[in-house]
């Protein structure tokens, strides 16, 4: 899981930079290049995203097992995720129309960056 959650907060990271340099020169034409680098950070970030949503289930199915409180568990990590795809591009549009695109892209990267470090300790703690 910790695996996933670097891939996104370094591609994250990689994109505030890019979308920064971008803004700051938006009178020349993008290249194509930027649209390549974009692209590869995007599927760095799509790939990191998918191991550490599929090992938070995993985790969940081995702590609960076949206890009642499993489908609990999954309802509620389910209704965590719905929450944040309804919250998110709404704070994303406000973050955008306030600071531009680099902010929008740095407080993702600081979501993930704190979950990883929150993984972190508790790997620590059990």
């Amino acid at each position: 899981m910790l695996v996933g959650q670097l891939a996104m907060a370094l591609a994250l990271l990689l994109m505030t930079t890019t979308s920064a340099d971008a803004s700051r020169t938006a009178s020349r034409t993008a290249s194509p290049t930027d649209g390549y680098v974009f692209t590869g950070l995007y599927c760095l970030f799509m790939v990191g995203y998918s191991v550490a949503q599929s090992m938070v289930f995993v985790d969940v199915y081995q702590t609960f097992g076949g206890r009642p409180e499993l489908g609990l568990w999954l309802g509620l990590l389910s209704s965590v995720g719905s929450l944040g795809r309804m919250v998110g591009p709404l704070a994303a549009v406000g973050l955008f129309s306030k600071w531009g695109a680099g902010a929008v892209w740095a407080a993702n990267a600081g979501l993930v960056a704190g979950g990883s470090l929150l993984t972190i300790a508790m790997l620590f703690v059990s």
